[in-house]
């Protein structure tokens, strides 16, 4: 679920909407996911998540993520 809220709010920071994408036609499906657990949050721990375009083809479209505390940037996904 955190993923899919960094993916939505970094289209939206990019000018576009996900609700618009749909009403186009255009639905981005999960369809590979690869995760590095690096360290453990904790109860109550504030996170930040990450999300950059890794690359951009014409059916494709790749995201990498990076879930840290937000506090002192401690890498966890």
């Amino acid at each position: 679920v955190w993923l899919d809220i960094a993916r939505t709010e970094h289209l939206r920071q990019a000018g576009y909407s996900y609700r618009e994408l749909e009403e186009q036609g255009i639905r981005l499906v999960v369809t590979d996911l690869q995760v590095r657990y690096r360290n453990a949050a904790r109860f109550d721990d504030v996170v930040r998540i990450r999300c950059r375009l890794r690359a951009v083809a014409s059916r494709r479209v790749v995201f990498g993520y990076a879930v840290e505390l937000a506090e002192g940037g401690t890498p966890l996904v």
